[in-house]
């Protein structure tokens, strides 16, 4: 009894030791000899590393800016037309030129509105006659004038041109009007056959230039050599109606020319 009694008690120490040493190993940082020990890492899932991308530049602000409307210098859109080269008017004679249609910016004539002139027998000389007169002597005003004319002609009277076939200026220079290949719209009841020059101003009350004079003599004698005429085939406006054109202080130059004063 005393062996087994002793047997017993060492199953029972036995078991109390083993308890013991399981509680010892349970304290953290103690192994089974009661030594420090570090516990092991928990296992930490890998996280994948991304790039830091840097946001793009932002967009670009678009700024209405309110357009600056200038008014344009007149000087520049309306600047003067260079004065045109003159272009032979007369074909024979060689001694008169005259500016050409298209240095007067003239637009197309309507030559279904014209008759044919089918050979030249006179010379009708008038003036321009406008309430105002006339002092243009600089090539783009005249030129403009030329331009009113030709519209009122075709606007008033169903012309399909400018009405005169020459038009001398206050300097004297001479311009082409209607191709005198066609009769004129500048002696009602008598264009057939009929040359028309007209000069700027009205000569009711304003006197003509010397320069227009002198070009008037020299146009004339031009036309009379070309077409084999002589001094009875030069008319005033006068001649063949009641009018005051070509104006009182013209009338007596063109009575001088009918005298032969050329």
């Amino acid at each position: 009894m005393k062996d087994g009694d002793n047997s017993a008690m060492t199953r029972r120490d036995f078991l109390m030791w083993a308890a013991a040493a399981a509680a010892m190993a349970a304290l953290p940082g103690c192994d089974s000899a009661g030594a420090a020990y570090a516990p092991a890492p928990k296992t930490v899932r890998p996280v994948t590393a991304y790039a830091f991308t840097p946001a793009s530049d932002p967009a670009p602000q678009y700024i209405y800016v309110q357009p600056q409307y200038v008014q344009p210098d007149p000087a520049y859109v309306q600047a003067p037309a260079p004065a045109p080269r003159p272009a032979p008017a007369v074909s024979a004679g060689g001694k008169v030129s005259a500016m050409s249609r298209n240095s007067w910016g003239a637009t197309a004539a309507t030559p279904v509105k014209m008759k044919a002139m089918n050979g030249v027998a006179r010379i009708t000389i008038h003036h321009e006659g406008s309430g105002k007169g006339n002092s243009d002597a600089n090539p783009t005003q005249v030129a403009a004038t030329l331009r009113l004319i030709q519209k009122q002609h075709r606007q008033r009277m169903g012309a399909g041109d400018i009405g005169y076939h020459f038009v001398i200026d206050r300097s004297g220079m001479i311009w082409q009007g209607r191709d005198w290949k066609y009769q004129g719209a500048h002696t009602s009841g008598a264009n057939s056959h009929n040359i028309g020059v007209m000069l700027l101003g009205n000569f009711e009350f304003q006197q003509p230039t010397q320069a227009q004079l002198a070009s008037l003599k020299r146009l004339t004698l031009s036309l009379m050599r070309k077409y084999g005429l002589s001094c009875k085939d030069i008319y005033g406006h006068a001649d063949f109606c009641n009018t005051q054109c070509p104006g009182k202080h013209l009338k007596p130059h063109v009575n001088a020319m009918k005298q032969g004063a050329l």
